[in-house]
């Protein structure tokens, strides 16, 4: 299941108990998803969503956008080196 952004960027904005971010994680966790929140662009983000048990993150914070060449040549590439969605240890 994803998280989108909007969710993930409130979390700088708001005190942690003003946030429904961690309850989307508990919840889906509880009916069996895995969680991947997108649009992690600062520490804070990527701490609040490992302290919530959040699965994986992408984001700016982790990988740029990538050019249109080298996008292709990522997708070329059949051994991919370095992913741009990071598992967050619980």
């Amino acid at each position: 299941m994803k998280i989108a952004q909007p969710f993930v960027s409130r979390i700088l904005d708001l005190p942690d108990e003003s946030l429904i971010t961690g309850d989307i994680i508990s919840f889906a966790h509880r009916l069996g998803f895995k969680i991947i929140a997108e649009g992690v662009e600062h520490p804070a983000q990527k701490e609040y969503l490992e302290k919530h048990h959040c699965d994986m993150v992408q984001g700016f914070l982790f990988e740029r956008l990538l050019s249109e060449d080298k996008a292709i040549q990522l997708l070329m590439n059949s051994t991919m080196q370095k992913s741009t969605t990071h598992r967050l240890e619980s």
